[in-house]
């Protein structure tokens, strides 16, 4: 493949990462804007924020009071309390951010 394709490419791949972490973060912030423990599902639905279509929003708030989501939140929070260590790298493992220093060494043209 042609190097200005192969760039092309790369450019496209993370143009994508960034619009799935920004996409993440903006789910995080609706969820920690919205949702309270001491909330019912209807209130929390009857508070939808202005710039959130209505579809969109019950879909949204249907999932993340759906009892399976529940359950696996409850264990996530176990299992993190159970963590000797707690892991500050954000959320790419130590692989990814290797392979991630190493394509930013090479385009700078170190060996």
């Amino acid at each position: 493949m042609p190097e200005a394709k192969t760039r092309l490419q790369w450019q496209l791949i993370e143009v994508m990462h960034s619009l799935r972490d920004r996409w993440r973060a903006y789910k995080y912030k609706l969820r920690c804007d919205h949702f309270y423990p001491n909330k019912r599902k209807e209130e929390i639905l009857a508070n939808r924020p202005a710039n959130v279509d209505s579809n969109d929003w019950t879909a949204f708030v249907h999932h993340y009071k759906e009892d399976k989501m529940k359950t696996q939140s409850a264990q996530n929070t176990r299992n993190r309390t159970k963590l000797k260590v707690s892991h500050a790298g954000g959320s790419k493992s130590n692989a990814r951010r290797g392979h991630q220093m190493e394509q930013k060494l090479r385009k700078a043209g170190v060996p």
